[in-house]
Parts: C-alpha cells; structure tokens; sequence
C-alpha cells in the first residue's frame, strides 16, 4: 500500500509543475518601410483651342492629346494661335504606378471667361487624357492609371470646349485665368 501512495502523490506533484509554466508565448516581429520620392507636377503647358469664330448656334471645339483640333458648329481660325494639348510633366518613383483624375476646382466646371468682362464665358468638359509612357498612345477618359518610366512620365490632356452663339460670345480672350475663371484640376496620385 505504501507503493500505491506514492504514485497519487507524484502525479500530484506533476499537476502542479505543468500550471507553474508560463500560459504565453513571446517572439520579436522586425518592422521596414521604402521611403520613395514624391509625385510630383511641374514643366506644365495651358491646354490651348486656337482661334475660332462662333457660329450662329452653339457649337463645340475639341483638342485631342496629341494637338489635332476639330469643331462643330464653329469656325476654326488660324490666326497665329498655337494649339495644343495641356501637358503636365511627373517625376517619382521609379516605375511606380499612379492614378489621375481631370476635373473643374473644388468639383466647379472649367470655365474660360472673357479678359474684360468675367460675365462671357465658356466651359471645358469631355476630358481625354495619353500618358507619355503607355507605348498604345492611346487616349483614355479623365480618371486613369499609368506608370512612371525611370520616375517620370508626361499626361497630355485633351478637353472639349463649349462655344456659345456668336451673339453670346464676343471678341476678345477667354482664359481659365481671368477673373471669374476656373481652372483644370489634375490629381494625381500613387496606387
């Protein structure tokens, strides 16, 4: 009986040995981050429609992203003017990709307004947008990805332009610049 005592008491002794031992596990995670160069915007040329002359209805003139220009209901002109598609200049990253979005600031529509009277105006929607390193040349809508080839790449952008009749749109210079006049916004951004 003496052996049989024994036994109950040792395997008592073990039940208390094993709750003693830690109920957790620990272990070190390493953490990294790349640090990369910002996108960034620069070198950019105004999107340029030309000369035109209104007809007697409204019409519309549109700039493709390679400069070729057609028009609907207007007169193109060629009075010296150049015309031209909007080009904005990125550096970055490397080959990183990116996205891009064409609107009006502050979601207002792009507006050119007459030089001396912020009260004529036009505006600009129908964006198209050819990024410099899509070897398609392809024109894509307003709101696309690209990537960037040795950390830069160029958007050419493209726009159609309302023209008013002629009895509503004057001589004169319409800008984005000009008092009352709203801008195009382009974003871009990393994906």
């Amino acid at each position: 009986m003496i052996g049989t005592k024994k036994t109950k008491v040792l395997a008592l002794s073990g039940a208390a040995l094993m709750i003693a031992q830690p109920a957790y596990a620990q272990s070190n995670v390493d953490a990294s981050v790349a640090v990369v160069n910002p996108l960034t915007a620069g070198s950019i040329l105004s999107l340029s429609f030309g000369d035109i002359v209104p007809g007697a209805t409204a019409g519309t003139v549109t700039v493709n992203t390679n400069g070729a220009r057609t028009a609907s209901g207007v007169v193109l002109a060629n009075n010296g003017t150049t015309v031209r598609s909007g080009v904005v200049n990125l550096s970055g990253a490397g080959t990183a990709i990116f996205s891009v979005a064409i609107s009006g600031v502050s979601g207002n529509p792009v507006k050119l307004t007459k030089s001396d009277d912020a009260t004529k105006s036009m505006t600009v929607d129908t964006f198209k947008v050819r990024v410099s390193t899509d070897n398609t040349n392809t024109e894509q809508t307003s709101s696309i990805t690209g990537a960037l080839a040795s950390g830069a790449a160029a958007l050419h952008i493209g726009g159609r332009l309302n023209v008013g009749a002629s009895a509503d749109v004057p001589a004169g210079d319409y800008s984005t610049n000009h008092t009352g006049g709203n801008p195009i916004q382009v974003t871009v951004s990393y994906n």
